[in-house]
């Protein structure tokens, strides 16, 4: 898995942590910046070019393409929900998911859809049975 160490090179930040890296960290990607809006825009770049949020996007493509531009806009922000409802967690009963995902206005036809295409595409793995299971791929 990709990952970064981020650095502040500000000097006042330079006072308070002034010990060297440590060795097992001393061949990692490093990446420094000196402001909160060099990190946002380093940690922005890092996550749009990491593989899942790549598979997601041509997922989407897929997925959505002959839609109006309005329903991808539903369908998009509802894929993001769908995935943020696995936060934190290694797997989440079916049932809960789509509950969620009810209580915030979206129909079981919707969510039923969203969660079949993605699993198709590999975003995330759901199992089958009564009491299925959802868990990111």
């Amino acid at each position: 898995m990709p990952r970064a160490i981020y650095l502040s090179t500000h000097k006042a930040a330079q006072q308070t942590a002034g010990s060297p890296i440590i060795s097992d960290l001393g061949g990692k990607r490093r990446i420094q910046y000196k402001t909160e809006t060099g990190l946002s825009a380093a940690l922005h770049k890092f996550c749009s070019e990491h593989d899942y949020t790549l598979r997601f996007e041509r997922a989407l493509v897929k997925v959505l393409s002959g839609y109006a531009k309005g329903k991808k806009k539903r369908m998009r922000t509802l894929a993001i929900k769908l995935v943020h409802t696995l936060d934190g967690r290694n797997e989440v009963r079916r049932a809960e998911v789509i509950q969620k995902l009810q209580a915030q206005g979206y129909k079981d036809t919707e969510v039923e859809f969203m969660l079949k295409h993605l699993h198709a595409h590999g975003v995330i793995l759901c199992t089958v049975g009564r009491s299925s299971k959802v868990r990111v791929a």
